[in-house]
């Protein structure tokens, strides 16, 4: 049974303020599609009956599932292309000048997803920049979704998704067939810490870093278009921005920030 539009505005209320998920009207058969699951899984009668229970208990457990089941997960290996050419040519040959003092580089992906950018990120420093091999990279990728980042701590891809994006070259190098899977070689895995942070909610306790990236997608409404018009920063699966000072070949970027002495989570 389709649920009201009053239950259909609760839910986007709800997921606005839980995790700046913006829903656009008329939008009530994609929450019914990805609630629906979890409502016959949780025991309940109808998705009606699960909202209710939203209503009446909002931080019963349920928030979460909600939460987990709205976000919008697209990403793949060197997604867009120009951004990890603008990292390769310009960001992070200026990053180095910076920090050759220091020999210590800071590299936050702000919305992970299931690892496909965090893991380009790295194989492009692997690739193009080896004298950094004697370096302290820190590099710390997080993700609202706990469900994407078992995904992207285990490391494993199908087939179609190495097919997107990842040149043949990188995955003989960087990845073993396993089955019909590919997984990240344990290297390349060890090199980030994945943690989950709703970047929509307020942040745990925070290590000032001097210099780093925080490097992630324009945010994608469910069902919608990119957009950065609200004032609340948007943290929709894969997607992150906020307006922050960078460097200008960076501020071009039409999908894309980078974020220069800004704090990223405490281990």
């Amino acid at each position: 049974m389709a649920i009201s539009d009053a239950e259909f505005h609760y839910i986007k209320d709800f997921i606005y303020q839980q995790a700046a998920i913006d829903l656009e009207p008329g939008k009530a058969y994609l929450v019914e599609s990805r609630l629906q699951p979890i409502a016959r899984r949780e025991g309940f009668a109808s998705l009606s009956d699960m909202i209710a229970k939203l209503r009446a208990q909002p931080a019963n457990g349920l928030n979460w599932l909600v939460v987990e089941a709205m976000t919008t997960n697209e990403t793949y290996f060197f997604r867009d292309v120009h951004p990890f050419e603008l990292l390769k040519t310009k960001v992070l040959p200026e990053l180095i000048k910076r920090r050759a003092a220091q020999r210590q580089i800071n590299i936050w992906c702000a919305a992970a997803s299931s690892g496909q950018e965090p893991y380009s990120i790295m194989m492009l420093l692997r690739e193009h920049f080896p004298e950094l091999s004697t370096w302290k990279i820190n590099f710390t990728a997080t993700d609202i979704s706990n469900q994407m980042l078992n995904r992207c701590r285990e490391g494993f891809y199908s087939q179609l998704e190495v097919n997107r994006g990842l040149p043949v070259t990188l995955l003989v190098k960087y990845f073993e067939k396993i089955s019909t899977e590919w997984k990240i070689k344990d290297d390349l895995r060890r090199a980030i810490d994945f943690r989950q942070l709703n970047l929509a909610q307020p942040w745990p306790a925070l290590a000032t870093m001097e210099a780093k990236a925080a490097i992630c997608s324009a945010p994608r409404m469910p069902g919608g278009s990119a957009s950065s018009k609200s004032t609340k920063p948007a943290a929709i699966g894969t997607a992150f921005v906020t307006r922050v000072a960078m460097p200008a070949a960076v501020s071009a970027l039409p999908c894309w920030n980078a974020a220069w002495s800004t704090p990223v989570p405490a281990a």
